[in-house]
């Protein structure tokens, strides 16, 4: 279900562990059983954290090359080595985190949620599982 020196989280083998759990013979083992957690629901929690996590090592880095040259890069490879040692990954599909810079000065940052696909930069709703991605959400610096 996860990749520690990888720093990813594989959804699609956190659903196969929950259903194997289901599907495995009871015997003695049901109340045991009953009082697993969903692995899904526990690697969902991980990897939200974990990329949250990500996110806002990134957003620092922005917001450090921003001080510093009064925008936002035009590209999140601009912030190493000067803002960032690294860029960390995407935790589901170890891709880039996703990056765009707004007309308005602000800029967008986020990892692909729990479906693993890019939803544009939707965050999805709290109480979904399925939709959306995992957003930063950076207002427009301040005009002086």
């Amino acid at each position: 279900v996860y990749s520690v020196e990888q720093s990813l989280v594989f959804p699609e083998r956190s659903r196969s562990a929950d259903a194997s759990l289901r599907d495995a013979p009871r015997h003695g083992l049901a109340f045991a059983l009953n009082q697993i957690p969903p692995m899904q629901k526990l690697s969902k929690g991980v990897a939200r954290s974990q990329s949250y996590i990500h996110l806002v090592l990134v957003a620092c880095a922005l917001e450090r090359h921003y001080l510093a040259n009064n925008s936002y890069p035009s590209s999140l490879g601009e912030l190493t080595p000067a803002y960032a040692a690294r860029l960390p990954k995407d935790v589901i599909g170890g891709q880039s985190l996703q990056y765009r810079r707004r007309e308005n000065g602000s800029f967008q940052l986020y990892a692909v949620g729990w479906n693993g696909a890019d939803d544009g930069g939707i965050p999805g709703k709290a109480d979904e599982d399925a939709q959306g991605d995992w957003v930063w959400f950076a207002s427009p610096p301040e005009q002086k």
